[in-house]
C-alpha cells in the first residue's frame, strides 16, 4: 500500500474515533458529530476493505501473466517488458513485481509445478483476465501450444468462460 494512502486512512480513522468519541462522553463539537464519526470509521473501514481486494486482484493478474509469459518455456524481453508495464500501471512498484515474480518460481518449484491463483468473482474480470493472456501471449509474434493450453486451462477450465468466447481473443 502506498505510503500516502496509508496516512489518509490513518487521519481519517483518528478524526473519525475523536469525533465519536466526543459524542459519547457528551463533549460533541457539534450535533451528531457521533454519527458522523461512526459514518466516517464505516468509510474507513470499507475503504481499506476495497483497497486490500483491488491489490489482491491486482497480484493475481500479475501472478497469472508471469505464469503466461513463462507456460512456454522461456520469457522472452517482450513479454517481461508488457508485464512489467502492466505491473505498472496498476500500481505495482518494482520491488513489490520482483517479488510477486520470485515468489511465483517458488511457488513453482515447491508445488512439483502448481502455483495458486484466485478465481474472479464477475465475469467481466474473468474476461478482462483473459485479454490480458491473450495480448501477453500474441507478444512474441508466435502462439504455442503450452501457451495455449495454459490459456485455456485458466480461462475455459478455471474461469468457467466459453471457449467461443476465448478462441474470439485469439
Amino acid at each position: 500500500m502506498k505510503n500516502y494512502k496509508f496516512i489518509l486512512i490513518v487521519a481519517l480513522g483518528v478524526i473519525g474515533l475523536v469525533l465519536w468519541g466526543f459524542d459519547l462522553f457528551d463533549h460533541g463539537f457539534f450535533p451528531f458529530s457521533g454519527w458522523v464519526g461512526f459514518i466516517i470509521l464505516i468509510f474507513v473501514g470499507w475503504f481499506c476493505f476495497r483497497m486490500d481486494k483491488a491489490e489482491s486482484s491486482n497480484t493475481n493478474l500479475i501472478k497469472l501473466l508471469i505464469m503466461m509469459a513463462s507456460s512456454d518455456g522461456q520469457l522472452a524481453e517482450e513479454e517481461i517488458q508488457i508485464v512489467k508495464g502492466k505491473a505498472k500501471s496498476l500500481g505495482i512498484t518494482d520491488d513489490d513485481f520482483t517479488k510477486i515474480v520470485a515468489n511465483v518460481f517458488k511457488e513453482i518449484n515447491d508445488g512439483q509445478g502448481k502455483f495458486s491463483f484466485q478465481i474472479p468473482e464477475s465475469d467481466t474480470e474473468k474476461k478482462n483476465i483473459a485479454r490480458e493472456l491473450v495480448k501477453l501471449m500474441k507478444a512474441d509474434g508466435t502462439i504455442d501450444e503450452n501457451e495455449l493450453s495454459f490459456l485455456y486451462s485458466i480461462t475455459v477450465k478455471h474461469f468457467g468462460l466459453e471457449k467461443s468466447f476465448v478462441d474470439s481473443l485469439i
